[in-house]
């Protein structure tokens, strides 16, 4: 036994000493982004129309990501537009069914011009949705204050319109 103790003891102690080396070289793996030469920068955009927010982010990326982003936008530009909420006012079958859904439409556009309807056709209904909205939670605000005019709406996953960003450059311009 007292033979085995002394090399158990070395073992472990070279086994230590590996996995220390190792860790230790891991973290000086990385290069901080400004010392990488294949980072890009990306044209600053305004998310907020709030003057609230301000100041400016710069984001570094890998050409890989900035392909992958493209590639990304190509698919979404394709489809036009991306998964979002809408809320869905009506739904009807029948002949007089298109003209119904048309005239709520203008009705609807007329009482709620900041909320945009739209006329879609799923066999056999005619139905309107309203709204784009990113997130369920914007679209249970509007739809919070809709419900009293139209006590069937509720809100449906949707392909929504990308929504208009402004660049730096467009606030800076002088109006004409």
């Amino acid at each position: 036994m007292s033979f085995e103790c002394p090399q158990v003891m070395k073992r472990i102690s070279l086994t230590y000493f590996i996995l220390i080396l190792i860790f230790s070289l891991s973290a000086f793996a990385q290069t901080p982004p400004e010392n990488n030469p294949s980072t890009i920068k990306v044209e600053e955009v305004k998310l907020f129309k709030s003057t609230a927010y301000s100041g400016n982010v710069e984001i570094n990326q890998a050409g890989e990501i900035a392909k992958l982003v493209g590639v990304h936008m190509f698919i979404l530009k394709k489809q036009k537009g991306f998964e979002g909420y809408r809320i869905r006012i009506f739904a009807k079958t029948g002949a007089g069914a298109r003209t119904e859904a048309d005239d709520l439409r203008v009705n609807f556009r007329e009482t709620h011009e900041d909320i945009t309807p739209y006329l879609h056709y799923n066999t056999p209904n005619w139905e309107i949705h309203v709204g784009n909205y990113r997130t369920r939670v914007e679209a249970m605000e509007v739809f919070d204050m809709i419900k009293e005019d139209y006590p069937q709406a509720f809100i449906i996953k949707s392909i929504i319109e990308f929504p208009v960003l402004e660049t730096q450059s467009e606030e800076t311009e002088a109006p004409e």
